[in-house]
């Protein structure tokens, strides 16, 4: 599976810079409508109309995914203990994410009925056919793991990575380029696990942006194409915007 993934990279980056492109650019020119119109009535009609829905639909998003991921009093009670550590006591994120694994782990190992992961969709009464690639298929040549090839991505990763950093000059820019680096690197389980991370970063740390313009944020990366993780250019323009980087 690992030599797969490595040979189908190439193909995803493409197919992904495809499926964000038209997004990222509607919501770039949506959020300069945003920032340089925003005091107009009609500009604010429009995001107080929308606001509410956002968040009815994160909230229902939120309930959908618990209520199939949390099988048990032992997992309800860590979902509680992690929005107590991050709303109350404002542990970051990243520890969090790794104090639930340490716990995932260990229950799995003692306590295995209760940390039984299910599957995200019901498969119950459904037929199927026969399966085309299946265990008992042989690998083809292609999946096979490559370490050479292996090495020549991370470092073809490193090195763009690091020449774009070298790029940018202290301050702003540089801060943006090593914080959404590490939400890329820390954060799993879609937007909706990101976007605490990215939260506390850039509205409380960094403060890029407000609470209520991250509130605006979701509500223009919910109403445009593309995945919800868009909402992270939103918070980019707008923090450079407000930090005056040019």
């Amino acid at each position: 599976y690992i030599g797969w993934l490595l040979h189908r990279t190439w193909g995803g980056i493409v197919a992904g810079v495809l499926f964000v492109l038209p997004s990222l650019f509607i919501l770039t020119a949506l959020t300069y409508v945003y920032l340089a119109f925003g005091d107009l009535s009609f500009v604010q009609g429009v995001f107080n109309g929308i606001k509410p829905a956002v968040v009815g639909i994160v909230v229902f998003a939120a309930w959908r995914i618990g209520s199939r991921a949390l099988k048990n009093n032992v997992l309800w009670t860590m979902a509680a203990l992690s929005f107590i550590a991050i709303f109350a006591f404002k542990m970051p994120f990243p520890y969090i994410v790794l104090a639930a694994g340490l716990l995932g782990a260990a229950g799995g190992k003692l306590m295995p009925n209760k940390f039984k992961a299910g599957a995200g969709h019901s498969t119950r009464n459904k037929q199927h056919g026969p399966a085309l690639i299946d265990d008992d298929t042989p690998p083809i040549a292609h999946t096979h793991l490559r370490w050479p090839y292996l090495f020549t991505l991370v470092l073809t990763a490193l090195a763009l990575w690091g020449a774009a950093m070298r790029m940018l000059p202290d301050g702003t820019l540089n801060d943006m380029g090593k914080f959404f680096t590490k939400a890329a690197l820390v954060t799993f389980g879609g937007a909706y696990a990101v976007l605490p991370y990215v939260y506390q970063g850039a509205v409380e740390h960094h403060q890029w942006l407000t609470g209520a313009q991250m509130i605006d944020g979701l509500a223009l990366g919910e109403t445009t194409p593309g995945p919800l993780i868009m909402v992270v250019s939103f918070v980019g323009f707008v923090g450079a915007w407000t930090k005056e980087i040019f």
